[in-house]
């Protein structure tokens, strides 16, 4: 019953979860996550949708697959480049995704060149106009969001922090995302 049911992070009410139900609402989307983990994104997939991950650690994509069914019950087109999303990125080229997500966080540990101008520059070369980039910024020992926000604005785009305590279930994590778009 809950199977296909997002938690932790990527609650249907999380920045990333009210993005992406917002731009499936119009047709098909195409999306790019940065950090696949256990592949909780994935829950959010439709046929006709098409997901792209980065994953740095090739385990995690063994542990998705093996341990967790968010994966393997997409029924969107999917691939996973394993590396380091932003160098991956870097070699690809504009991949016109509707939205980006960017949570390549472990541990509270930060990569910070996925936090620099340059790799908001990287993202909007690959967003299409419109696009979205949702960034997680939950975080217990550093507070992300004014790098976060003076990167967008830097880079002409506009961003808004969502806040979500959904304690609705017991699997849902209160979450801080910042939502950036060119498109106000």
């Amino acid at each position: 019953q809950f199977r296909r049911e997002p938690t932790s992070y990527y609650t249907p009410t999380s920045g990333f979860g009210r993005a992406l139900r917002i731009l499936q609402r119009k047709k098909s989307v195409r999306v790019g996550v940065t950090g696949l983990g256990a592949g909780v994104t994935a829950a959010f997939c439709r046929p006709g949708d098409y997901f792209r991950f980065y994953e740095l650690n090739p385990l995690a994509l063994q542990v998705a697959k093996s341990q967790f069914t968010f994966y393997g019950d997409c029924p969107a087109d999917k691939d996973v480049y394993l590396g380091d999303g932003r160098l991956v990125m870097e070699r690809q080229a504009g991949q016109q995704f509707d939205l980006i997500a960017m949570d390549a966080f472990s541990s509270d540990s930060v990569p910070v060149h996925l936090l620099t101008r340059e790799a908001f520059e990287l993202f909007n070369r690959h967003l299409r106009p419109g696009g979205v980039l949702t960034i997680n910024v939950s975080n217990r020992y550093l507070d992300l969001i004014p790098v976060v926000t003076r990167n967008a604005r830097d880079t002409g785009m506009t961003a808004v922090l969502v806040i979500d305590d959904e304690n609705e279930r017991d699997y849902y994590a209160s979450t801080s995302w910042v939502v950036c778009s060119r498109d106000k």
